[in-house]
Parts: structure tokens; sequence; C-alpha cells
């Protein structure tokens, strides 16, 4: 069994309950694929409310839908939920009433206004919940409506109690029965779902009373097992519907696209299918969150029937509560919508006054402006999170550096001058590539050697080596020369030049020299070699034979001065070069031909040349690590932060790249130029396409701190209940080991390979406690909606059975209780006003447990 907070729970007061609190709050696990008909019936697509405060019996799902509201729970978003209340459940008769969910959330609503309970809320609570002898009990029904069990069952109906109050077996197994005999119109359909650890401790340790009880029940692992459809985010968009799998060619924003597995690189797009399941905080799912864009995972949509047809045509694809709208669409509609959520231009804030890297214990939050926002936060982390380190004893914020905006905006305008590079026949050449900083000093010629193996018969003469007029400096060396003739042709004048003296005998066996057309022509016979140099410059083109009086091979090398052409002084820094690529109507017009083009563009930034006070200003910065100074001994991770992520309604999730410095990969500005690189990502480029922002605006910073090798876990989580924000609380995902959170990755198990799932849970308090208006004295319960499906790690089995000790996820609420209440007044955020943080369990040398930090927060986009 897995281990578990063990809360006790006092009876909740009038005063200690939130009018959320006193309803029921329960979890529920994602939905089947259901593609949405258009003009499906009521009961299929839309909630058709009663005009009935209650009904004691459902014998339709036409009663089920009347009295049902919806509701995001933890793990199912927009599921239908009818909740019951049995009164005096303590006696041989009690009533079972299903009310009207959507007129009265709250149970003490109903019972004091449709059932004209007297009592005061105080008193409704003291006995409804919490007591093993309580008078009433009050739960919910949830409807998991594409919901296919092994035996091939559609839908499923959970019954589940409040996560905190600790139902007793014999009460569950008494609503259970009386609901299930209540409930006419679904058999066999209907389990009890133990969706918190309060409810699963409860069912573990009473698993003989469940069994002879005859109780049906559900749980985590059984429920996702057989999750076939999922809302993501809900949402409408117009595109060609694609089916996109690994190596295909990069949709576009005109795209609606059924991904076949997780991308790591998302472009922005119409709409989201994937048929592997994803989290709420996936980099997917962020991404659609931002995007306005809908999503959704359904389990082999390229096969579903009503999906099929439509893949390659233009499409209208709607996420709803119910599942999915997929509908033929024209191009003028496709048009519309595109032109219709495009924003007007936008320029990205920045300041480049700051010329050089600074430590992050200088900044805070209002540097974004100059270094980034995630370097800004990173920075403002460490004063939220002050006091929890001086009481823990360790670092829970990364310590280093932030690398200003300016120094890429230096980089990017340097003037570039292209290098020489031998081609294939070994002569220099210019190479094309601008990145090399420009020198005035720099040669205007050039000296180019050709080198031709020469296989020569009985008078077969060679092909000619041809030199164009203007050549100068030239020296033709004839190597194994014995029983070969070299003759010069003036192919201008038409003339011939043998031997090279002009008009004498075919062989020379001896050195000489000769003048032809203000050329100096010099001949030497030498160890086997017959070398002519020729001073000064052609006006007129030139070739060069050979011919054998036997059979033989020789090579002959022929090396000339030249002019370096005009455009090899062009001066082109980075910005006019990307400014040019951009203008071609290609690139313009392609997904593809961007994607190409960009991705050759981000090679040459990475190999540009830095100024020599660029490289110094950075190597500066690894003393911070290494006082002792070279020979560096820290891995140092560079991060990317710039103006147009991690900002308040834009996070930009994914769109750049990091990396990690090693200590024996030479200069870090290598590193940091990788960084500098990807603000040119396709993902990134597109992304600012769309919002038509000004891509010369938008800056990289660089956040450096030191990377701790590989981590015993890793996160994501926000500070505040996502599924409902009057029940104040933590949602956290988190994987074991360096496993992916955000782009979840194919995994080994016993059960061979299967996409990896995180540990999900909810944490959420209770108004309730020693000290109810501190919030450090709060009882906080944890939630699970499921758990980790990793095995090994490291090639090592897991050493814990949740992915985050019970200290640690103590630790995590502390810290995004301090995040939350340091960060709401810098935004000036409202009650819905969250963070979404990254955190690990640092690596350890002795295997021992490391310890949490936050890698990074930014403000949450609902």
């Amino acid at each position: 069994m897995r281990s578990r907070l063990h809360l006790a729970f006092p009876l909740l007061c009038a005063g200690m309950m939130s009018a959320a609190q006193a309803g029921n709050f329960a979890a529920t696990a994602q939905n089947n694929p259901s593609l949405q008909k258009p003009n499906a019936p009521a009961s299929a697509s839309k909630d058709t409310q009663s005009d009935a405060d209650y009904f004691q019996t459902l014998v339709s799902r036409i009663d089920f839908e009347a009295l049902a509201a919806r509701s995001d729970q933890p793990g199912a978003q927009s599921i239908r939920e009818v909740k019951f209340l049995i009164m005096d459940v303590n006696t041989d008769n009690p009533s079972l009433y299903f009310f009207n969910t959507e007129r009265y959330p709250y149970h003490y609503a109903f019972a004091s206004e449709g059932l004209g309970y007297s009592g005061s809320l105080s008193e409704f609570n003291s006995t409804t919940y919490f007591r093993d002898d309580r008078m009433h009990l009050a739960g919910s029904i949830l409807a998991h409506d594409h919901y296919r069990s092994e035996e091939g069952v559609d839908g499923l109906y959970t019954v589940q109690f409040w996560p905190v109050d600790p139902v007793t077996p014999a009460l569950t197994d008494k609503a259970y029965k009386m609901i299930a005999e209540q409930m006419t119109f679904a058999p066999g359909q209907i389990r009890y779902y133990p969706a918190s650890d309060v409810h699963l401790d409860i069912y573990n340790n009473n698993l003989a009373f469940f069994e002879s009880a005859q109780l049906p029940v559900i749980q985590n692992e059984d429920l996702f097992a057989n999750i076939e459809f999922s809302i993501l985010n809900q949402g409408k968009g117009y595109g060609r519907l694609r089916v996109i799998n690994p190596g295909d060619s990069v949709p576009s924003v005109s795209d609606v696209v059924i991904y076949t597995y997780i991308p790591n690189d998302l472009a922005h797009v119409a709409g989201i299918i994937t048929d592997s399941p994803q989290t709420p905080l996936s980099h997917i799912n962020l991404k659609a969150k931002q995007n306005n864009t809908p999503n959704a995972y359904m389990r082999d949509a390229v096969n579903n029937p009503e999906v099929a047809p439509l893949i390659g045509e233009l499409v209208k694809y709607e996420v709803t509560g119910d599942g999915i709208v997929l509908t033929a669409a024209t191009q003028e509609e496709v048009d519309t919508w595109l032109e219709s959520v495009r924003p007007d231009p936008q320029t990205p804030q920045s300041d480049l006054t700051v010329t050089e890297p600074a430590l992050l214990s200088e900044l805070g939050n209002g540097d974004w402006i100059r270094f980034g926002a995630k370097a800004a936060n990173v920075a403002e982390l460490a004063k939220a999170l002050e006091p929890l380190e001086s009481e823990y004893g360790h670092q829970m914020v990364p310590r280093g550096y932030a690398v200003p905006f300016s120094m890429y905006n230096d980089y990017m305008n340097l003037p570039r001058c292209q290098e020489l590079e031998e081609d294939d026949d070994g002569n220099l050449v210019p190479d094309g590539k601008y990145r090399a900083l420009c020198d005035a000093e720099r040669p205007t010629e050039v000296r180019n050697t050709d080198s031709n193996t020469l296989s020569v018969s009985l008078f077969n003469q060679a092909t000619p080596q041809t030199l164009p007029a203007g050549s100068r400096d030239m020296e033709l060396v004839l190597d194994n020369a014995n029983g070969l003739v070299l003759f010069m042709r003036d192919v201008t004048n038409d003339r011939w030049l043998l031997n090279p003296l002009p008009f004498t005998d075919s062989v020379l066996s001896t050195s000489g020299s000769s003048e032809y057309r203000g050329l100096n022509i010099n001949y030497l016979r030498e160890d086997g070699k017959k070398s002519v140099s020729i001073a000064g410059d052609t006006d007129f083109e030139l070739e060069v034979f050979v011919l054998a009086l036997w059979a033989i091979e020789a090579e002959l090398a022929i090396t000339r001065t030249r002019d370096l052409p005009a455009d090899y002084f062009v001066e082109r820094s980075y910005f006019e070069q990307i400014e040019s690529i951009m203008a071609d109507e290609d690139f313009l017009a392609s997904p593809d031909v961007r994607a190409s083009e960009l991705k050759a563009f981000r090679k040459e930034v990475e190999k540009g040349e830095v100024t020599a006070q660029m490289h110094d200003k950075l190597e500066a910065m690894r003393t911070f690590w290494d006082p002792q100074g070279a020979p560096y001994t820290k891995n140092i991770r560079l991060r990317s932060s710039t103006n147009n992520e991690d900002l308040a309604g834009f996070n930009g999730a994914g769109l750049y790249e990091s990396n990690t410095h090693k200590p024996d990969e030479g200069d870090i500005a290598d590193s940091v130029k990788k960084v500098w690189a990807s603000l040119w990502t396709h993902r990134a480029f597109e992304e600012r396409r769309f919002y038509r922002i000004d891509h010369f605006k938008t800056y990289m910073g660089v956040l450096a701190h030191e990377s701790y090798g590989d981590e015993q876990a890793n996160g994501v989580a926000v500070t505040k209940n996502i599924y409902d924000e009057n029940w104040e609380g933590y949602y956290v995902n988190v994987q074991y080991g360096e496993i992916s959170v955000t782009n979840p990755e194919p995994i080994i198990t016993s059960e061979g390979e299967v996409s990896s799932v995180p540990d999900e849970f909810l944490l959420a308090h209770l108004l309730a406690g020693d000290d109810p208006y501190n919030p450090e004295h709060w009882w906080w319960a944890q939630q699970y909606i499921r758990h980790s499906n990793v095995e090994t790690v490291y090639d090592q089995p897991v050493m814990t059975e949740n992915v985050l000790t019970d200290e640690e996820t103590v630790q995590l609420r502390r810290a995004m209780q301090a995040i939350q209440g340091h960060f709401r007044p810098i935004y000036q955020g409202d009650r819905s006003f969250a963070m979404d943080i990254e955190f690990k369990i640092t690596a350890t040398e002795d295997n021992s447990r490391g310890h949490l930090e936050i890698k990074q927060a930014r403000p949450w986009i609902d």
C-alpha cells in the first residue's frame, strides 16, 4: 500500500467551512472518447434542466440530466454531476434525494430550501460530516459517459463523497445500495469510487467488509486504464485535419492536428487531438490554454469511423463538455476564423541599457525588462523562499547569473564577413557564411592550388586545365614528369606555348626562361619534376595540356593568385541575414521551408564569433561556481529568458531551448550562443508570427545556474486548485528522475512499452485546525488523481511508493503558499491568480535523498 498523509478531522463549524466546502468535492477520472454529433439528441449533447427540486428515483438518463450540473473535477473537466443527500441515514427509514444540482450547488442549500430543513449550517455540518453516528449523508454521482470497460460496457457512474469526509464502510455500503436500487436505468454501471487518500485508507483497511458486502469498487488505476477520451481545453478552431507522425512536415496554424505521439516541438495550430493521454500541465495543454486552442485526448482517433473520413479535409473542430464536434468546413470559414483570432501587431518591452551579466541576488521581478521574466522570477523566488530556506537549512532556489538582453542584441548586430574554405578541388574560396567578425586587415587576394591526378597514354592528350584571364603568379608543378611534355595554349590569341618556351624544341632537358606577352616564364626540371612559374598577370585565357611519350601516371598541381570576389567584403549582421531570409517568397509561403531555413540560421548563430569583450564578460561568470578559476569543475545550466515568455497572459511554454555547459566544453560563450540561437526556433517563430509580435524586438536573456545532475524527481505545479477556485489548494504533477512531466515519453514497464504517467494530485486545505486564521496551522487533504507508472529510474527500481515523500510534499506545499503570497501583489492578481512552477528533488552523490528546489515560476494562464 502506498504511503499516505494521515489526517484527523474535527467537526467543522459554520464559521470554519466555506460554502464550497459544505458541498461535495470528489475526484473523478477523465472521460472516454466521444465524438459529439452536431444534431445529437438533447440527452447526448446538452443539459436539460428540470423544474423539479429533486427526484427520489431516476428511471432514465433524461431524469439524471434534468438534475445534473457541469463540474470540473480532478482528472475530469465539465463532467455531469448529480449530488445526493440521504436524510435520516442512521434510521431504518432513510430517504434518498437526487437533487437539482444546478439550482442547489451545496447540500445545505438543498436541505434548507428544497426540503425545508430548519437547522443552521453549523447544525447541518455537525450531523452530516465526519461522524460515524451522523444523521445525514452527503455525496455526489458523476457520469463518466465515455468510459469503456474491458467487457465493452459504455459509461460508468461513480458514487463519491467529499474527499476529506471519513465515511464508514457501513455507511458507504448503505448509500451505494440505495443509489443502485433507485437509479433503475443504470444496472451494472454504478461503482463506488474512493477518490481521496482518506477513502482509500478506509477501503484498504476494510477490504474484507467491502468484499463480503459485494460492493462494486473502482480505483484510479482501473478507471484511468479505461479512459479513451479526456477534455484538456475547450474551444473552437478551423483548419485542415491532418495526422502528424514523427518526422512529418510541420503543421501550421491553419491545421487541426491528430498527433500520434506527444511532440516536443509544438507549432501553433488550430486544434489538437493526441492519442496519448495528457495532463493539464503538459506543454501541449499550456500552449493550448495560452492560444485558446481546443485540445483533447482521444485514443486511436485516426481509426475512429467518424473521424477518418474527414482526414485531409477542411473542418470545424470544437471541444465541448460532451466531447468533440468535427464537421466539414469551407475555406472561407477557415480564413475568417484565422483572421478573427489574430491580434494586432505587438512590440515586446525591453530595456537594453544594462550591458553586464548580473548576479541573481541583485535582481528582482522588475528586472524582467532587462533580463527576461524567467531570470527575474527566479531572482524573486529567492526572496519569497528565504525564510523557508533558513528554516529547512538548504537552498530552495538556484543561485547564479543573468545575461542581459543587450548582449544578445549586440551579438546579433555585429558586422560579419565571410571566411575562406577549401572547395572540392582544394581551392580557397569564400565560404558564403557570415560568421566571422570583420577584420580591417583582411587580405584582398588568395592563393589557390588545383591538384589533378593524370593517367596519360601514348599521345593521348589529357583534358586541359583552364586558367581564366587575370590569373597571377602561377606555378605549374608536374610530378613524375619523365616522359611527359607540358603544353600551354593562349586561347584568347590562339597561340601554343611549348614546354613552355615558345617556338622551341618540344622537349627540354634543362632549365630555361622566356617571356610571352609581358609574362616572365621560368622552367625548371629537377628530381623528376617539371615546374613552370609565370610571374605577372595574364590578359588571356590559358589552357594547360600534358602529352605522354609512353603510358604514365603523374600529378599536375597548378597554383595561382586571384582577387577575392567583391561580395566577399560585404558586411552582414545576423539580424540582416535573417531579415533577408524572411523576405524570401518560399519562406513566407511554406512552414516546411521556414523550419528548414530557421534550423540552418540557428546553426550559423551558434557558430558565430564573439568579441573579446563578450568572451571575457561571460567567462567571468564562471568564477561564481568555481572561484579558483580554470580548470573548471561545475556543469552550468543555461536557460532561455526572453521578453516573450513567462509573462502574464503569455507563458511561451516550450518555445525556446536550454542547454548544459560542461567543464570540458571550452568557452561558456559557445553554450550561451545556443540559447541565443533558440530565439529562432521554428515553433517560437510561428508563435510570434501568429501573434504579430516583432521578431526584432524580441530579445533573449540567459539564466545561468549550476546543473545538479540526474534529478531524483521533477515536477510542475499550480499554486491554486485548478478544478475549483472556491476551495483553496494546489495542483501537482511529479515524476521519478528526469522523465518529462510536460512532454510525456514512452517507458518500458513490466507491461511493455507504455506512455509515462506522473503522480497527479491535489492538495486542498480545510479552514480548520489549531488556529484557523493562520495558514501554517491549517489541515490539508491530499487527493490523488493517479499515480506514476514508472517502475525503474536510472536502471534501478524506484525507491519510494509515491514520487514525493510526505515531508517533501509538505515542503512543496509550504513553498507554494509562500510563492502565491509573494507574487500575487507583485502581479496585482485577483482571486483567480496563481503561479505555475517547476521543481525538482536534487541528485546526491551518496544515494541519499536530495532536497526540494524550485526551478522556475511564472503566472498561470487559465
